[in-house]
């Protein structure tokens, strides 16, 4: 652990692929309630190669002797990646929070319609969801469909009018059952509400 090495001394950040050599930095004051934070910054000043609390971060052997002091930059990427952390963590906080909040909110709404559907409520209740940004009731409607569906059909005439007059309903029903559900997708064209009812 890096307990008990120096600040500034270059040490070797224990990793599972092996040592790395590295400026030590330790955070100088801990935010409240934390342990401090250090980091193994590279060498070539690329990267934090470990990173975590002091008590976390292993270090491998005996500090490197070294003639330098730490370069400014080091504590500089060490400051900027544990800000990065932080920010993270405290994003993804929020984010589990509005997920809990939105929840619950779902859960209030649910237990709404519930209570709307119990005491038969009418349509106002639902007016009143829209208006407040809330998921209305939903319930069952039957839509009355006009549905344009494209086919084609063969058939043996000696002229091209002669023989749209062959064509008959059930040449266009068999034409239809013939495109399964695939073909039938592509080959509607077109539709319009003809009536919708509650039902």
């Amino acid at each position: 652990m890096a307990t008990g090495v120096p600040a500034g001394a270059v040490v070797c950040a224990s990793l599972s692929d092996g040592p790395v050599p590295g400026w030590l930095v330790v955070e100088e004051t801990a935010v409240a309630g934390a342990e401090r934070q250090c980091a193994v910054v590279r060498l070539d000043g690329c990267a934090v190669a470990a990173a975590g609390s002091v008590s976390e971060v292993k270090v491998a052997g005996d500090p490197v002797p070294t003639d330098g002091e730490m370069p400014a930059w080091a504590p500089a990427l060490a400051g900027a990646f544990w800000a990065s952390r932080r920010h993270r963590a405290e994003a993804e906080s929020a984010r589990t929070a509005l997920r809990d909040h939105e929840a619950r909110l779902e859960r209030i709404v649910d237990a709404a319609h519930e209570y709307a559907n119990e005491n038969s409520l009418c349509e106002r209740f639902d007016e009143f969801c829209v208006e407040q940004g809330l998921r209305p009731r939903s319930r069952d409607w039957l839509c009355e469909v006009d549905a344009t569906v494209r086919v084609h059909i063969r058939v043996t005439s000696h002229s091209a009018d002669a023989a749209g007059g062959e064509v008959t309903d059930r040449m266009v029903q068999e034409a239809i059952a013939e495109l399964g559900s695939r073909g039938l997708a592509d080959a509607i064209q077109d539709h319009d509400i003809v009536d919708v009812e509650d039902v």
